[in-house]
């Protein structure tokens, strides 16, 4: 009941909010777009518009703002290849032969241009963009530690069921992308709290990649780390908190784990099915590709023409679905997360998921979402000037010399400053 009323206080004060202030609104969007609040708490909250409602009151307030700034300077690159991107795919649609899935497509893309574009024409200060990291990285946080409680509970919900309708790797994919954020946002605060909880999240996130069985997940983690060595400022307990987030997480993944990340560097006669079924389905999507360069097959028409090649019909290219179920799953598909979970588990919850289920963390970590880390205000540092007159240590050490070269150089400093 808690977790329900936080959600509907974000959902329609935040929309009042968000119409004085886009930002807010684009700070609650991002929040339960990663949250996902009816998938974590899927037994007190019900389906809803929520989202939807945040997102209108966002891109009203914003068009009625001018639709922000748009002095993007070298982000504009990225920003027009966005842009560019959304605009053919829905070319694509128009000229694609099932235009019900095509512009299903196209609308899932939409959801992430267009608070996209909100984002970067609205955010005008590093004290918003640290606000927007705190929400991506708490949220985030969030996910990882209900999924963590679910795993200790003895239920791996991201193998034996799935997330928001995301499989292993795809919420790994997801996940991983916040590591370096949490890590390096717990470098760059100044309160020992703050750290503290950027950190925490970063190793939850952390630990969810590893008991996912996402071996591109950790192939990712590993390059995040490697990444994050290279980018550290040379300082020394930098690199003792980076060894330190290391050692933790060798000592957290299992052998099974480790076992299977080895298997991605296997020779071909010693992959499993996965693995050679990945590397067959990307020929296969190159291959539809170099046939049709312009236009493609249509978006999101892999699935469709995928028993050409021999796959079964519906198969996804490359197991990539990120961009059409990351923002907003399909309706009635958090259900299937009961009835898979009862099956896994022997019918019913069982009483180690009703467990992890109570000490689920409550809705109030919505909330924290919006925790601001602002920096503490500093004076302005005065110009250290030199005083005019010789120093007491140069007074005391110099050696004295006789009047008449005293003379001399008093009137060649005189000159100098003349």
């Amino acid at each position: 009941m808690a977790a329900l009323l936080v959600i509907r206080l974000l959902t329609y004060g935040g929309a009042l909010a968000a119409l004085a202030n886009p930002f807010i609104g684009l700070l609650i969007y991002v929040a339960f777009s990663l949250l996902k609040p009816e998938w974590i708490w899927y037994d007190s909250i019900p389906e809803g518009n929520y989202s939807f409602i945040i997102g209108l009151a966002m891109l009203a307030s914003w068009a009625l703002h001018g639709f922000g700034r748009w002095r993007l300077g070298a982000g504009g690159a990225v920003a027009a290849a966005l842009i560019a991107y959304w605009l053919w795919i829905a070319l694509g649609a128009t000229l694609a032969p099932n235009q019900t899935v095509a512009w299903e497509f196209v609308a899932g893309a939409t959801k992430i241009v267009l608070p996209f574009l909100v984002g970067v024409t609205t955010i005008n200060s590093v004290a918003k963009l640290r606000q927007l990291a705190w929400v991506i990285v708490l949220s985030q946080g969030a996910v990882s530690a209900a999924l963590n409680l679910d795993y200790l509970g003895g239920f791996n919900r991201l193998v034996e069921a799935d997330f928001a309708g995301m499989d292993n790797n795809v919420t790994a994919a997801a996940l991983v992308t916040c590591v370096g954020l949490a890590f390096f946002l717990g470098l760059g605060t100044s309160r020992w709290q703050h750290k503290a909880i950027a950190f925490a999240c970063g190793l939850l996130t952390a630990h969810v990649i590893l008991f996912s069985q996402s071996r591109g997940g950790m192939l990712a983690l590993l390059v995040t780390g490697l990444s994050s060595f290279f980018l550290l400022p040379r300082r020394g307990w930098y690199y003792v908190v980076l060894a330190l987030a290391v050692f933790v997480l060798l000592q957290l993944s299992t052998s099974e784990a480790r076992t299977r990340f080895l298997t991605t560097f296997a020779d071909s006669g010693e992959r499993d099915a996965s693995a050679n079924n990945r590397l067959q389905l990307w020929q296969d999507s190159f291959d539809a590709m170099v046939q049709n360069p312009l236009m493609g097959v249509g978006p999101a028409h892999w699935p469709l023409i995928a028993d050409r090649y021999g796959w079964p019909p519906g198969t996804a290219a490359a197991d990539d679905r990120l961009l059409d179920l990351l923002l907003f799953p399909p309706r009635g598909a958090r259900h299937r997360l009961r009835r898979e979970g009862a099956d896994a588990r022997g019918g019913g919850r069982g009483r180690a998921a009703q467990a992890a289920a109570a000490r689920r963390p409550p809705g109030a970590d919505v909330v924290v979402g919006l925790l601001r880390d602002e920096p503490r205000p500093q004076r302005p540092r005065r110009p250290r000037r030199r005083p005019r007159g010789p120093l007491l240590r140069d007074r005391l050490l110099r050696p004295r010399l006789p009047a008449g070269p005293r003379r001399r150089r008093a009137r060649r400093r005189a000159r100098r400053r003349a």
